[in-house]
């Protein structure tokens, strides 16, 4: 079945529910942010691939909505098809909100999947729409009838994860869990997101890509705790082990029946982010619904010592492994051709050599010339670009250790760079030293930092159109809320414990991309006059580019801070390193 005639079988499911338009997000039912190929409906309607995107389909025209990562994607992709590209976060771009009020008439139905659908993101076309009279139906779920060669759910085993690793059990967790909601006075809460479920009891899978995550969902009140989970993805060990901590053991489908069962009177909190509206929906209306970020995400989000010692081991494995390939890399460029796409398995390769590595954090970016000017690109083989002997060369790379999650930005030249390569390179790199060197009260927001990495930058008119940093799991997602570093950080502050990446970059369509990404912990600097005052530790360790730095740009401050930074990379990992790649990492760690 082609694309056209997947629109119009569905246009006639449409008309014969009565439905005048329909949004396909692209989600499942936890609002993961890789999504396993069951899930991937929007991709199977549209063609699109692209990891953020909406569908929008009414009874003569079709939509799809995505930012600025995935214009050029988005029209290749979309090409010789009726679906528009409506190019998020442009000033004339309709909203889809508006879209629909202008195709749609009083008393006409959208139809969505509630499962997919995230109650915020229903709550927010909801008050948009009201005032139109626009109805939702929520169960409508075109995939069921026409995707009949859709995968199957995943269904990984789940694995407990040491406490030699994570440094707190299951049992302590609940317990401040508990805490937080006897301060609320909330009776239950229930939580969907994948990640946090991880955290909480201690157990990763491998049912999403790139994340050691098992689909399922928990339910914790005062007196106990219920995960629901298929019963195929669970060892005998593993079920024993709950059941000793007082977790009850539900199948995943019953998570529907248990929410409506609720005791009228009581309260239940989620995080609306991550619920889907299908579930939110068929809790009873005599419940109190509390919205809120997840009390999970508020605790995971500060590592404690034993994650901290065993991310810095990690990103020593990490930084090893990196030497390796980067090193092997320029000494085989001489005699073998490389393209981007077989960078990326020679990258896969050296990662998962080291010990502790499980899989990469996510698909490599490795993006050579102009393809660096894409934030989100994916070389794949059939297109991939030949590597060539100049030009600047973007990896954007990570990888799942049992000690914690890497992930790292490094652009390099091949050779002969221009001065105009030197000279975006060198800005740069000097605000992402510049946010590494940041000394700041306790209570300051990644919004109030951001301009420290974009200064140098702005001064010379130029600007990059992502955020500066996201936060990291522990063995678990790449990116993890709640702080972020970017202009719309505003939200939550930078707390002791929290590790963040700080990813600076600068894209010039058609030439080249540049962004240096190292991960950061938060600690404590010292004590101030009226507040405590906190700084970055770095956790990173691979070197910038010596070839690419202007030195007469940088103040010596900024000097000094990339000599130690780069000291203290060769003296971390050239004990683990051969003969001739410690002499290959003292050259690119020398004074500049």
């Amino acid at each position: 079945m082609d694309r056209d005639e997947k629109l119009s079988r569905l246009r006639k499911l449409m008309e014969k529910a009565g439905i005048a338009a329909v949004i396909i997000p692209n989600s499942d039912p936890h609002s993961s942010e890789y999504l396993h190929p069951h899930w991937k409906v929007r991709n199977w309607f549209s063609g699109f691939t692209g990891s953020a995107g909406t569908l929008v389909v009414t009874k003569k025209e079709s939509g799809l909505w995505t930012d600025f990562r995935y214009y050029i994607q988005a029209a290749a992709e979309l090409s010789g098809s009726e679906i528009k590209l409506y190019k998020d976060g442009l000033i004339d771009t309709p909203s889809i909100s508006d879209f629909l009020k202008e195709k749609l008439k009083e008393g006409d139905s959208i139809g969505l999947d509630g499962s997919l659908f995230p109650t915020s993101l229903y709550d927010s076309f909801k008050k948009d729409l009201d005032e139109n009279n626009i109805y939702f139906i929520r169960d409508f779920d075109p995939a069921k009838t026409l995707w009949l060669d859709r995968p199957s759910r995943p269904n990984s085993k789940c694995f407990e994860l040491d406490i030699k690793y994570c440094g707190e059990s299951r049992e302590e967790k609940l317990n401040r869990v508990r805490d937080v909601m006897r301060k609320r006075n909330l009776d239950y809460y229930i939580i969907s997101s994948l990640a946090d479920i991880a955290w909480l009891f201690n157990i990763r899978g491998n049912d999403v890509d790139y994340t050691p995550l098992v689909v399922s969902y928990a339910l914790i009140s005062l007196k106990d705790a219920k995960l629901f989970i298929e019963s195929s993805k669970l060892s005998d060990s593993v079920v024993v082990n709950l059941k000793k901590s007082d977790i009850g053991i539900y199948d995943y489908d019953l998570i529907g029946d248990e929410l409506q069962k609720l005791k009228e009177g009581t309260k239940i909190y989620y995080m609306p982010e991550f619920l889907n509206c299908y579930l939110s929906g068929i809790i009873p209306q005599e419940i109190k619904q509390i919205k809120g970020l997840d009390i999970t995400a508020e605790l995971k989000c500060i590592k404690n010592e034993t994650e901290l010692k065993n991310i810095r081991l990690a990103m020593e494995r990490d930084g090893v492994a990196l030497v390796k390939f980067f090193s092997k890399f320029e000494n085989d460029r001489k005699e073998r051709t490389f393209t981007e796409f077989s960078l990326a398995e020679d990258l896969r390769n050296a990662r998962l050599s080291m010990p502790g590595c499980q899989d990469e954090s996510f698909n490599p970016i490795i993006g050579f010339e102009s393809n660096g000017a894409l934030c989100h690109y994916s070389a794949k083989e059939e297109s991939a670009k030949i590597i060539g002997n100049r030009g600047l060369l973007l990896i954007d790379s990570g990888g799942q250790y049992l000690e914690g999650t890497t992930d790292i930005t490094r652009t390099i030249s091949l050779g002969n760079p221009t001065v105009e390569e030197i000279l975006h390179y060198t800005l740069v790199l000097q605000g992402h030293v510049r946010l590494a060197m940041a000394k700041f009260p306790e209570g300051t927001t990644g919004a109030q930092l951001d301009i420290l990495a974009r200064q140098p930058l702005w001064d010379n008119n130029l600007n990059y159109g992502h955020g500066t940093g996201h936060g990291v799991g522990f063995f678990l997602g790449v990116h993890e809320g709640p702080q972020s570093i970017s202009p719309k950080g505003f939200k939550f502050c930078l707390k002791e414990g929290m590790v963040t990446s700080n990813e600076p970059g600068l894209y010039i369509e058609g030439k080249h991309g540049i962004r240096i990404e190292n991960l950061v912990y938060t600690q404590f600097y010292k004590n101030g006059l009226d507040t405590k005052f906190l700084s970055f530790e770095n956790l990173t360790l691979y070197p910038y580019d010596i070839s690419l730095i202007d030195r007469d740009i940088l103040l010596e401050k900024e000097v000094l801070w990339i000599n130690n930074y780069h000291k203290e990379v060769f003296e971390r990992l050239s004990p683990y390193l051969s003969t001739s790649e410690v002499k290959w990492l003292e050259d690119k760690t020398r004074e500049i």
